[in-house]
């Protein structure tokens, strides 16, 4: 059964694991230290994640990232199965595919945490307001003012509130903090699904939607 099969789960999320790993050594999308305060973060609340199986209401921050960013189902289509038995609806749900759907959880709650953690709250030189931004950002904004790129990133690098701090759980769904509205915009929120939804994809061997709509 394609489900049981842990040789070949062992090796898909070795491989995804690698390609993370190759994205924080390019420091594109996100760093070392993004990866590793990452994975520490998703271990930790594997055990909180695996609670939340059969939840009509999110507990869990991450959980709720998650489905903020289409990475993992909603409740609507967790409990779409109606007409099963609670029984046959979790070892179908589960157990069947449960090797995969960890092995995927832990990849794609893995990128999120590092993404969100990626961003960082700054000072535009250029308009004086705050926002978050990317080391990629952060570069560009401020060599244009006529920072060098070190200098640039040594600013980055000395912020300590990242994306994932401006949002919190609330009646089980991901949002805003009030003090960062002004400083998230729908725009950033969509980039970075958008992004997530790619990475993740090419990291689990699928064809990102992205590439999907060059191909048509």
């Amino acid at each position: 059964m394609l489900g049981v099969n842990f040789t070949t789960i062992e090796v898909g999320y070795i491989d995804a694991m690698c390609s993370m790993l190759s994205d924080a050594v390019g420091g594109k999308y996100i760093t070392g230290a993004d990866m590793r305060k990452a994975f520490a973060y998703c271990i930790a609340h594997t055990g909180k994640m695996l609670s939340n199986l059969g939840n009509p209401v999110v507990e869990d921050k991450l959980v709720a990232a998650m489905q903020f960013n289409q990475l993992s189902r909603s409740n609507s289509e967790i409990f779409s199965s109606t007409d099963k038995f609670k029984f046959d609806r979790f070892v179908h749900d589960h157990l069947l595919m449960g090797g995969y759907t960890l092995a995927d959880y832990m990849v794609n709650s893995m990128m999120l945490t590092a993404t969100y953690n990626h961003y960082k709250l700054m000072t535009n030189p250029t308009t004086g307001k705050q926002q978050f931004m990317s080391k990629s950002d952060a570069i560009n904004v401020f060599t244009s003012v006529g920072y060098t790129e070190k200098e640039a990133v040594k600013q980055w690098k000395k912020s300590k509130t990242t994306l994932w701090d401006a949002y919190e759980l609330k009646n089980g769904l991901f949002v805003r903090k009030a003090q960062y509205q002004d400083a998230i915009t729908k725009k950033l929120e969509d980039q970075i699904a958008g992004r997530l939804r790619d990475r993740t994809a090419i990291y689990n061997g699928i064809v990102p939607m992205t590439e999907k709509a060059k191909m048509q």
